[in-house]
């Protein structure tokens, strides 16, 4: 098939990019991209390093699997329900980087305040309550918590991503593990931190 089949390259890139930094695992991840009222969405069970356009399934944003020869995400549900919530949405990226997603287990939260790009970059990141991978129950818990974030911990899972184009929400879900590192180096004792102040954190915002 090729119906768009530039767009379901970009999509096998970026897959093999998140895997390619470490971001994923060779099973791990999915990553979705909206065109209209259909959403292409990464494959169930396939080597994410070595994903192909022809790989690359395609579905509606009313569920209906257009590419039935193509067994789709187990997280499509997720996917669709983010991207039905958020209109100003083109592209979603779960994945399961290594100290982000220790934040999602531990009691603590990242601190994107710490500097002026993960700040302007991401924000403040939301935490959606542990559900069963793959089930409709996570869909909606992490499709509310992205009303109003761009970044999702998923509890005990992984994190997700958001963006108006793939590159946004790739860069997202790189920005978030390097601010993640920073915060683990932080939190072995140093304690030296100098967070950005009110007026610095209110000058981002209206930049």
């Amino acid at each position: 098939m090729r119906e768009y089949y530039d767009e379901r390259k970009a999509v096998a890139y970026f897959m093999r990019r998140l895997y390619e930094r470490g971001l994923t695992t060779s099973l791990g991840g999915n990553i979705s991209f909206r065109i209209g009222n259909i959403v292409l969405i990464t494959p169930a069970k396939a080597d994410k390093g070595r994903l192909t356009p022809e790989q690359i399934g395609i579905v509606s944003m009313e569920s209906e699997n257009l590419t039935p020869d193509i067994k789709l995400s187990i997280e499509t549900d997720m996917h669709l329900g983010v991207l039905r919530n958020r209109s100003d949405v083109a592209a979603v990226i779960h994945a399961h980087p290594t100290i982000a997603t220790f934040f999602t287990i531990a009691n603590v939260e990242i601190d994107t305040k710490l500097t002026s790009e993960a700040f302007a970059i991401l924000g403040v990141p939301l935490k959606a309550k542990y559900e069963l991978m793959g089930t409709k129950q996570l869909a909606y818990s992490v499709s509310q918590a992205a009303l109003k974030s761009n970044v999702v911990l998923m509890e005990n899972h992984g994190v997700l991503t958001v963006g108006k184009d793939l590159l946004e929400a790739f860069n997202r879900m790189e920005v978030l593990e390097s601010i993640a590192k920073i915060n683990c180096i932080l939190m072995s004792g140093l304690n030296c931190a100098k967070t950005l102040t009110l007026q610095n954190l209110e000058e981002i915002v209206k930049k």
